[in-house]
């Protein structure tokens, strides 16, 4: 089609210069598009693209002399270019534009509106000049304010208690560095800033800086670990602590001591590293809660890593803190393996048991507890560092042992402590929780059983008598024995010495007392407040009726003046020269003690 279109023009042009005197009446060649590609008034290229077979240096070149479409104008009815019109319908440049609408680099922007930057160096000059202003010796410091240029935020740290929430700003590996205070910060660790301090001033002996405005972010996602201090080996780290205040460090140590308060919420421990040992004013300081919920304790091996030294300083001294603000502080953790500390009964189907750190939940069910007694349990429930127990029906006051598997772990992924893996308790009797007992199961004079201030702790023992070999006790159990009783009126006696804090309504659930022919027969009891004043306990008067029966006091009020004490003491006093035979009592006579439990109501 398009060959003979183009052997029609080379027919009609003879006629070429007649039409071009038609004047204004003929149709005018329609204007170029300057938006596309390609323009209407280059009027051979569209013929150019269809006709590959024509060769274009001999069949189009007549065109430029006959102008065969301003004369002839045969395209007006074909009209191929505005009919098709590809690229003006179409027109993918305009409509989709792609890099004008997504623009990923203007809008996402990464390397301007969020740069990683490093720590200027002289921001090392001007924190040490604001911690220049206070001196350390006399806790005071000069008032000024002071700029802060490209500093690293090292630690961000929340209100705890009573210390303030703020962050850590440092400049190099070696410090030095600053806490500033600051409650509402936004600021995250890596983030470099520029920073006006309006003053700096010390707050329970440690220099704090207090910001005059909002800090500006110059950039964000700093490496802090470029700045940490190892210091397990440091020598110096108490004599020296002003040079490692508020600085990066890491840290591997061993809890060398029992924890003691060191603020509101905290708990601290005197620890011991490599380069310094048994420093009193060296301690792991920790939250309540975190010490808690870890069973921190001594012998535990702690090591902490990107958390700033704390400290605390008076007139007289100053101690380092190594601190832990978060579990991410720790980095490991290791400590003893999990004891079973006490065990009682808060219903007659109902258990607690309490270990000395959180057990994983996981490894914990009721199969993991078996009892004596045909006792057994249905449930376990975990709750940190106790288990909830659902047992079968307990018998009142009846003597138990439970024993924990070894499979049970703590969080730090240790088993039971084999040594440490029972623990005995009473059955559930209305009379109210145990304060105190004592079964000598374990031929311990020590509480097996009670409080957690009692049990292990309190202890009873035999004054003016001697204290033999453990022998058979009541129900099957062991007893306390002890012999050379004779003329020990008023002056000989089992005594029983215990806390009852937190506790009122005390009663002596039971005692039970048993003895050879010429053991004392007449006891009473007595309680003090100091072991020096005896009163005696109404009803509390014991007759053992024969040698070889047990004699028990059962459900004796005990008086109010003993609620809710730090120490109290118990004692079965003999109270007469007559042995159970009805004759004298003699050295060799024999007594002994059995099933002492103190009962209470808890406050």
């Amino acid at each position: 089609m398009h060959r003979l279109r183009l052997l029609a023009l080379l027919l009609l042009l003879p006629l070429g210069f007649a039409f071009t005197a038609c004047g204004e009446d003929d149709p005018k060649p329609p204007p170029a598009d300057t938006d596309t590609i390609e323009t209407t008034d280059q009027d051979t290229t569209p013929d150019t693209d269809v006709l590959p077979d024509v060769d274009p240096d001999e069949e189009v070149q007549p065109d430029q002399d006959i102008v065969p479409d301003e004369d002839v104008q045969p395209d007006e009815d074909v009209q191929p270019d505005e009919d098709v019109q590809p690229d003006e319908d179409v027109q993918p440049d305009e409509d989709v534009q792609p890099d004008e609408d997504v623009q990923p680099d203007e809008d996402v922007q990464p390397d301007d509106d969020i740069p990683v930057v490093e720590p200027n160096p002289a921001a090392i000059a001007e924190i040490a000049a604001a911690r220049a202003a206070c001196e350390t010796t006399t806790l005071s410091c000069e008032a000024g304010s002071f700029t802060i240029s490209g500093a690293a935020v090292t630690y961000v740290k929340p209100t705890m208690g009573s210390d303030k929430g703020g962050y850590f700003i440092q400049a190099g590996p070696v410090g030095p560095a600053l806490f500033v205070t600051d409650e509402d910060t936004t600021l995250a660790v890596g983030d470099v800033i520029n920073l006006e301090l309006a003053s700096v001033s010390f707050v329970q002996g440690m220099i704090h800086g207090e910001p005059a405005a909002d800090p500006t972010v110059l950039g964000s996602g700093y490496d802090v670990s470029e700045l940490v201090q190892v210091v397990s080996n440091a020598t110096d780290i108490v004599s020296n602590v002003r040079d490692y205040e508020s600085e990066l460090i890491n840290v591997e140590f061993e809890i060398a001591g029992a924890f003691a308060t060191a603020g509101s919420v905290f708990r601290g421990a005197a620890i011991s590293t490599t380069g310094l040992a048994d420093d009193p004013n060296l301690l792991f300081r920790v939250p309540v809660e975190l010490r808690d919920h870890f069973g921190f304790e001594e012998g535990c091996m702690v090591e902490v890593d990107l958390v700033p030294l704390w400290l605390y300083a008076n007139a007289e001294t100053s101690r380092a803190q190594v601190s832990a603000w978060a579990e991410g502080d720790l980095a490991e953790a290791i400590c003893p393996a999990p004891r079973i500390l006490n065990a009682e009964a808060g219903s007659a189907t109902e258990l607690t048991l309490s270990f000395s750190r959180a057990l994983d939940a996981s490894t914990v069910e009721a199969s993991s507890f078996t009892f004596n007694h045909g006792l057994s349990a249905s449930a376990a429930v975990v709750n940190g560092n106790e288990v909830v127990l659902t047992t079968s029906t307990q018998t009142p006051s009846e003597a138990y042992q439970v024993t924990v598997a070894s499979s049970v772990e703590d969080i730090l992924g240790t088993a039971m402590d084999a040594a440490a893996n029972t623990a005995d308790f009473l059955g559930y009797s209305e009379t109210g929780p145990v304060v105190a007992s004592w079964t000598f199961d374990a031929e311990t004079l020590l509480a097996d059983g009670g409080s957690a201030l009692n049990i292990d702790s309190a202890a009873i023992s035999a004054v003016g008598a001697v204290v033999g070999n453990y022998v058979a006790g009541e129900n099957g159990s062991r007893a306390a024995n002890a012999n050379t009783w004779d003329d020990g009126v008023d002056s000989k006696y089992w005594l029983a010495t215990f806390s009852t804090v937190g506790y009122t309504n005390l009663a002596l659930q039971n005692s039970s007392q048993y003895g050879s022919n010429t053991g004392p027969r007449d006891f009473k009891l007595q309680y003090s407040l100091d072991s020096a004043t005896w009163v005696d306990v109404e009803n509390g008067t014991v007759s053992i009726p024969a040698a070889s029966t047990w004699a028990p006091l059962s459900n004796l009020p005990l008086p109010a003046e003993m609620n809710d004490k730090a120490v109290v003491y118990l004692r079965w006093v003999v109270t007469s020269t007559t042995s159970i035979n009805g004759a004298t009592v003699l050295p060799g006579g024999t007594d002994r003690l059995d099933n002492v439990i103190i009962t209470g109501t808890a406050l």
